[in-house]
């Protein structure tokens, strides 16, 4: 089992690569991220929770305000995403 100090260290990397990938300067300074993304999913945790409840225009509007894709392309990422969920990924 990994000690609270590694498992911190793990987490803060994991938040900085979260506010990179929002375009943030990530706050602990733990760049390069991970090498494997700790979030699955080709969009963000807020767009798959509005998929998830089922308001899935809301969710497409929420992708294309925070990727700044177009309609057709934030769509395919909203069902790309859905149907991770349902394949168990």
């Amino acid at each position: 089992m990994d000690s609270d100090t590694t498992r911190i260290a793990r987490l803060e990397q994991q938040v900085d690569w979260l506010f990179a990938q929002a375009g943030y300067e990530p706050p602990n300074g733990t760049m390069p991220a991970p090498s494997g993304a700790p979030w699955p999913y080709p969009v963000s945790p807020a767009v798959l929770g509005l998929a998830r409840e089922g308001d899935l225009i809301r969710a497409i509007k929420q992708q294309r305000a925070e990727s700044g894709q177009g309609l057709k392309e934030a769509k395919d990422a909203v069902e790309a995403a859905m149907d991770m969920v349902h394949r168990g990924v």
